[in-house]
């Protein structure tokens, strides 16, 4: 997104703030948060094929304590959840505030469909601060937006790093009319986000009942540049193929379903669907907000790419324990995914020098034949400028001369098709800035 012009750099708080947005300084430490994306089959929902009989909550709680323990997540992103405000206690209190553990909390449910199954949040307090809950009001479920903070150093000096949690569960099916129901309430999302947290570090997850990349929902969420600078990358793009992703090649990123053959609540034919993602923005993807995407750190848990069209736990599964792949079957007909953020949490910043790193931001954007970036220079140096794509593709590389101070260098765009790019900007002693434009006509 678009940054504002530097201010004086002379206050300690300012610092502070650039110090924070700029990740590869190498002034801090790191720390790892861990989120969890997992459809759980109606926990605590009794239908007309789920019961007590195929589906009891006692079985699945202690597949999820089986499931939990080996993933150890931050946060976790549940959709198929009672609504029943009771049972997000009982969850809390018999699958994660167990064994001396005390920091794991939820939040009040928001059911504005009257839906019986519902999204819902669970997160280790002592790193997180859960400071909103807000909704999408869509046509079957709720989609559930959740503003929470990071307990960094700097957070009671005014420096937070913040993230927005979109949960959502768009409509099942492959008609015509269910991809039509899931492109609009993607749109909804889209708007909402435009109108909200345009520069915030955003993430979308949940079972989103995608069948591949040509979905309109998903083009919407990952290549339109029609919403105010909202934009997902698919963490795994560059992995899976175009079109259907429900074939032998997507094997090892299919998350449903988990068996074989239904027990009567479970959907049947083994693991041949993409149901469930977690789209990033690209203020996490290149680390400009303070979180970061750990790359290759994407995870459908329990999935070895060997059970495609079979259960999880037939036979030996190369991810997971026997003991995990039997509580994967067990909990649910998905299998949850997880990725990894590192957290820039300042350390050592008071004896840091003044005008350590780039203040960069771009004009016009969106640009139609050029771009001018604006910047700061510690030093005469020469100055290098990447262009990527937003899945991290180099587009073009050039090179200018600046002396120390205030800076502008201009790119031609022509040669660009119309979309989202990142530049990055390096000086010869290994100071980076990210800034992202649009092109179009």
């Amino acid at each position: 997104m678009l940054l504002k012009k530097c201010k004086s750099m002379s206050k300690k708080h300012t610092i502070l703030s650039f110090f924070f947005f700029f990740a590869g300084i190498g002034l801090y430490a790191q720390d790892t948060i861990k989120i969890m994306q997992y459809n759980l089959l109606n926990y605590g929902n009794t239908t007309g094929y789920c019961s007590e009989s195929n589906n009891n909550t006692r079985d699945k709680d202690e597949g999820i304590r089986t499931i939990l323990e080996y993933a150890s997540p931050d946060i976790i992103v549940v959709n198929e959840f009672s609504k029943i405000q009771q049972l997000q206690t009982d969850f809390l209190n018999k699958n994660l505030n167990i064994k001396g553990v005390r920091y794991w909390k939820s939040d009040n449910i928001i059911n504005h469909a009257q839906s019986s199954i519902i999204n819902h949040i669970f997160y280790n307090s002592d790193k997180i601060i859960l400071k909103k809950h807000n909704y999408i009001a869509a046509k079957y479920r709720d989609v559930d937006v959740y503003e929470l903070y990071f307990k960094t150093t700097t957070l009671s000096m005014g420096d937070t790093t913040k993230l927005i949690y979109v949960s959502a569960h768009l409509k099942a099916g492959s008609s015509d009319t269910d991809v039509s129901d899931r492109n609009v309430t993607a749109q909804k999302i889209m708007n909402y986000l435009a109108d909200n947290h345009t520069n915030d570090n955003v993430i979308i997850s949940g079972d989103l009942n995608l069948y591949g990349s040509n979905e309109p929902a998903y083009q919407k969420f990952t290549q339109s540049a029609a919403y105010g600078g909202a934009l997902f990358i698919d963490p795994i793009s560059d992995e899976i193929s175009d079109g259907s992703w429900s074939n032998g090649n997507m094997a090892p990123y299919h998350t449903q379903s988990t068996h074989s053959e239904s027990n009567g609540c479970a959907a049947a034919g083994g693991l041949d669907d993409r149901f469930d993602l977690i789209l990033i923005s690209d203020e996490i993807r290149y680390g400009n907000k303070g979180l970061r995407y750990v790359t290759d750190s994407y995870e459908t848990v329990g999935n070895d790419g060997y059970h495609y069209n079979r259960s999880v736990n037939s036979g030996y599964n190369y991810a997971v324990s026997s003991e995990v792949a039997d509580a994967l079957y067990t909990v649910s007909d998905h299998l949850p995914i997880t990725i990894e953020m590192t957290l820039s949490n300042p350390l050592g910043i008071v004896d840091a020098p003044q005008n350590t790193s780039f203040c960069l931001f771009a004009t016009p954007n969106p640009a139609n034949d050029h771009v001018t970036f604006h910047f700061n220079s510690t030093q005469p140096q020469i100055i290098t400028f990447d262009v990527m794509t937003t899945t991290g593709t180099l587009v073009t590389t050039s090179q200018t001369y600046c002396d120390q101070g205030y800076c502008t260098y201009r790119i031609n765009l022509s040669s660009l098709t119309d979309g989202f790019y990142i530049v990055k900007i390096t000086g010869e002693n290994g100071q980076t800035a990210f800034c992202k434009f649009v092109k179009q006509h």
